[in-house]
């Protein structure tokens, strides 16, 4: 009888090796002194390591996710789930480890690993036709209505010809500068976070005036807005900046328009600068329709829009622009409400040392 129950044991356990071994999923034990119990061919397809090579060693290190800290939370009695993330192989792997408990005791745990790529590919597929289609969407109404603007006012240029007087002559050319500057601004926003989200563009640093920078940004913004008043504090940028002269423009111009489109009737808005031992801040107060707090964060996104825009024309790509230029910069823009209505982008930009940059 002892025998007959001791073949059944083994029958079981090699029942149990030869499906831990065929299993597609990577399958490792660990005692509750973290040392390799168990690695089968799943977990050396998946790092590249032999169970020969692992068994008897010290689990901690073999995946860069299984962590000391964690092995001790399993063989405290927790679960965990590890999210897919992209390993050094180029697949995107989700872990799970649970705890072995023998007569209530726990005496180890269990890691599962599942290769999740083919999964994690098909959904960034789906995103990103989701997003290719709102991008379509959004530049076929976006450039709707600066073209017909423009065709509008050469319409008119051309069927009125020498009858039109010089101010309307000049109206209907700073009507079509202007517009002409807004799809300019609009295509250099997407191209340049296109860029950047493909992990293609570098930064060109070099010691700038920031404040000289501002100036010029005010002046061309200010004429295609003549109606707006842009009231600024400057004084704190008596040192140069170093950054990327043209990125740091374009991230100044997308704040900068999007207070003056936000502004309400009184049509001013405010830039004051800050420096202090981490860096400079470029705070760009409107007093016009804010963001709800909910949405504050959102408002960074690709293509969002505040709920408080409606009716005011708009791309959601001018804020996401501004904000990955500056943490290129390893700085960061922030959205706060104004203290009197309206909102604050503040622009944050860490200061570099001229020895840093020299090296």
């Amino acid at each position: 009888l002892a025998a007959s129950a001791e073949a059944q044991v083994r029958r079981e356990r090699n029942f149990l090796d030869l499906l831990l071994k065929s299993s597609g999923e990577g399958i490792a034990a660990f005692d509750n002194q973290m040392v390799c119990t168990h690695w089968n061919e799943g977990m050396a397809g998946l790092f590249g390591i032999a169970p020969g090579a692992m068994l008897g060693k010290p689990l901690p290190g073999a995946d860069d996710l299984l962590t000391e800290e964690r092995l001790k939370t399993v063989l405290q009695g927790e679960m965990l789930y590890l999210p897919a993330q992209l390993g050094d192989g180029g697949l995107y792997l989700e872990r799970s480890l649970c705890p072995v408990r023998l007569n209530g005791a726990i005496t180890g745990g269990i890691v599962i690993v599942r290769d999740v790529t083919e999964r994690h590919d098909a959904q960034r597929e789906r995103q990103l036709r989701e997003v290719y289609r709102d991008f379509v969407a959004m530049v076929s109404h976006q450039f709707r209505t600066p073209l017909a603007i423009i065709d509008s006012s050469v319409q008119r240029m051309v069927r009125r010809g020498s009858r039109m007087d010089e101010p309307e002559l000049l109206e209907r050319a700073e009507t079509i500068r202007s517009v002409t500057a807004s799809l300019a601004l609009l295509m250099d926003s997407m191209l340049t976070a296109e860029r950047i989200d493909a992990g293609e563009l570098e930064l060109a640093t070099r010691p700038i005036d920031l404040a000289d920078l501002v100036r010029n940004i005010c002046h061309r913004l200010g004429e295609l807005a003549p109606d707006c008043t842009i009231e600024t504090d400057l004084v704190a940028l008596h040192m140069p900046v170093i950054c990327d002269a043209l990125l740091i423009d374009q991230a100044i111009t997308n704040l900068l328009g999007n207070a003056i489109k936000y502004s309400a009737t009184s049509r001013t808005v405010w830039i004051n600068a800050q420096r202090d031992a981490a860096g400079v801040s470029l705070a760009f107060i409107d007093n016009g329709v804010g963001v709800p707090a909910a949405e504050r964060e959102r408002i960074f996104e690709r293509f969002f829009r505040a709920s408080t825009a409606a009716g005011i024309a708009g791309n959601g790509i001018g804020l996401y622009t501004a904000r990955k230029i500056a943490r290129l910069h390893q700085g960061d823009i922030t959205l706060s409400a104004g203290a009197a209505g309206g909102s604050v982008f503040t622009l944050h930009l860490p200061q570099q040392r001229f020895e840093e940059f020299q090296s």
